[in-house]
């Protein structure tokens, strides 16, 4: 440490540099630092802290009613809280907010100093001291939100007090069997109400509903990061969403020590024999509930001219679609009965509430999901190219075990009317809308092999245009990552069965060779840039077998036959595994 003292010194003595560090006050940097002007934060907030304190405990009713000795020795409690609050206002509030529990409970000058004292005043021994004071029959259900809450932040997400109220109350039996409609109003009060004192009584003030005045939603921005959304039955009531009450607590749940001791708190079943919690499971339920009970308000608002759906909507089920996915990646299983719910809601909505034909599957209507190169409009045209249905879908957003489990895979991967399911997994990404605008979906070559071993095919074609063709086109716009890098490797094999072109040849292989992969496909990926190139020239000097022509002045290529790319080609197939 002190050596990086020693550094940032140095920096300083450069002309027209300036540096501000900050630190809690180790003695490496009260010794090396020593003579140069300093700010001590905790010294600058302690008129605040003070004042913040002071309004709080004197309008409290207890206070106001005090005999001149009490008040005397609440003004050194007083003094005490801001003497060890060491300018951290975050422990101020929590212990202020147990003085005043204790002002309600009637408690003694003694027992109002003692509830100072026990506190912590390191925040991470105060989180946890607060964790073990919560009672034992309330550890289970706080635990449950606490994660939930934290897997939700971990992507920035807002969540709504209301669908908490759903998720807790509903389990997964019933959010399949509950009709698609909204909520009564009524009932949807209750349910806020309820969880709020819930929270309120059993959380201790780890997690709080705060409010907003109004939501606002970017209708041409898809990132899925709330499952709030504007109507009158939640604005009603302020638009309440539950968090942490500081970043530092979201820190605190999430590390791996207290990850353990909240799925210890959850170790009972949660309705089937075994099954032990886990939160993006559970925020999957959340989200379907939402959608299933999508506001009636709602319905129409804020629809764009050529589209279905209020974006609204749309957000939440591409927020669905992507706990999805994390929710397979996390417990190693299908979440197929909710992913199917959710398919049934929407079609449900499609057809009854946007009165759209039966003909077509309602993810055609998504604006960010319209077909690779296709402007976004609905046309009949554009609806018989894709064919889209509920796997097609799957295999777009990458549920790699739902896609597994499908009863229609195999004959699917061979022979889907329209848009072939391996162009979905190899270009999973929508540019209809301008690349900035498109959902940020990744390739998978998990998915790719599935599909691969189902006998789906690169030479398969969209309008026809073969896959493999269509694939190095979009890599031009997106082809960083390992996970391309991996299924460019994969397709080699199927070069001699496309009869590609050498061009696109010298495509891939300037691919592999510009960008970075992990050293787990290192080795790979430069074999087979090495192979590419190989390749490339190869066919490249077929083509120009013949010789040269000259006409009109200009020196042209005679036209030849189509390079015989097929006898180089199954040099691939020895080094990976064609």
């Amino acid at each position: 440490m002190g050596e990086l003292v020693d550094v940032f010194k140095e920096l300083s003595k450069l002309p027209n540099v300036k540096l501000l560090l900050t630190s809690r006050p180790w003695v490496v940097f009260e010794e090396r630092l020593t003579g140069y002007p300093r700010l001590r934060l905790h010294e600058l907030t302690k008129p605040d802290i003070t004042s913040f304190v002071d309004q709080q405990i004197r309008e409290h009713q207890s206070a106001l009613t005090m005999t001149h000795h009490d008040q005397s020795l609440i003004e050194f409690l007083k003094v005490e809280i801001v003497e060890n609050s060491a300018g951290v206002f975050l422990w101020v509030y929590l212990v202020v907010r147990s003085l005043l529990e204790g002002l309600n409970s009637g408690d003694s000058i003694e027992e109002l100093r003692g509830r100072i004292l026990e506190l912590p005043t390191d925040l991470e021994d105060l989180y946890l001291y607060m964790w073990i004071r919560i009672p034992k029959r309330y550890q289970s259900q706080v635990s449950r939100l606490l994660q939930i809450l934290s897997f939700g932040t971990s992507e920035g997400a807002r969540t709504s007090l209301l669908g908490l109220a759903l998720e807790e109350k509903l389990d997964e039996e019933t959010v399949l069997t509950l009709p698609v409609a909204p909520l009564e109003r009524e009932e949807a009060h209750h349910q806020m109400k309820s969880m709020e004192a819930r929270i309120a009584g059993r959380c201790l003030g780890i997690i709080e509903v705060q409010r907003v005045k109004e939501i606002k939603v970017d209708r041409w921005t898809p990132s899925p990061d709330s499952d709030c959304y504007e109507n009158s039955v939640e604005e009603e009531l302020g638009n309440p969403f539950v968090t942490f009450i500081h970043r530092t607590v979201f820190e605190f749940v999430s590390s791996p020590e207290v990850g353990v001791k909240l799925k210890e708190a959850t170790a009972v079943s949660t309705g089937r024999p075994g099954e032990v919690f886990q939160p993006e499971s559970a925020l999957l339920r959340l989200l379907v509930l939402r959608i299933k009970t999508f506001a009636q308000d709602s319905f129409h608002k804020d629809i764009e001219m050529g589209a279905v759906f209020p974006p609204t909507l749309e957000r939440l089920v591409y927020y669905a679609l992507r706990t999805c996915r994390q929710a397979e990646k996390a417990t190693g299983k299908a979440q197929t009965r909710l992913v199917m719910e959710l398919d049934k809601t929407m079609t449900h909505l499609y057809n009854n509430v946007y009165n759209c034909p039966s003909t077509y599957h309602w993810s055609t209507a998504l604006r960010l999901q319209g077909e690779v190169g296709v402007e976004p409009l609905l046309s009949v045209e554009r609806l018989e190219l894709s064919q889209s249905d509920m796997l097609s879908l799957a295999v777009r957003h990458g549920l790699i075990r739902f896609v597994k489990e499908s009863e229609t895979v195999n004959e699917a991967a061979r022979s889907k009317p329209g848009r072939p399911l391996l162009d979905y997994a190899l270009r999973p990404g929508c540019k209809a809308l301008g690349y900035a605008e498109s959902l940020d979906l990744q390739r998978s070559s998990e998915m790719v092999s599935f599909l691969l071993e189902k006998d789906a095919r690169p030479s398969q074609k969209v309008n026809g245009t073969q896959l493999m063709v269509l694939f190095i086109e979009d890599l031009k716009e997106d082809s960083s990552g390992d996970e391309t890098a991996k299924i460019i490797i994969m397709m080699l094999p199927y070069v001699q069965e496309c009869e590609l072109d050498p061009r696109w040849l010298k495509v891939l292989a300037d691919i592999l060779s510009a960008a970075q992969y992990g050293r787990d496909v290192e080795e790979d990926v430069a074999k087979a840039a090495r192979l590419l190139y190989r390749l490339y020239h190869e066919a490249s000097s077929e083509d120009m077998e013949g010789g040269l022509v000259e006409a009109g002045g200009l020196v042209e290529a005679r036209p030849v036959e189509r390079p015989k790319v097929n006898s180089v080609a199954k040099k691939f197939f020895c080094c990976f595994g064609g």
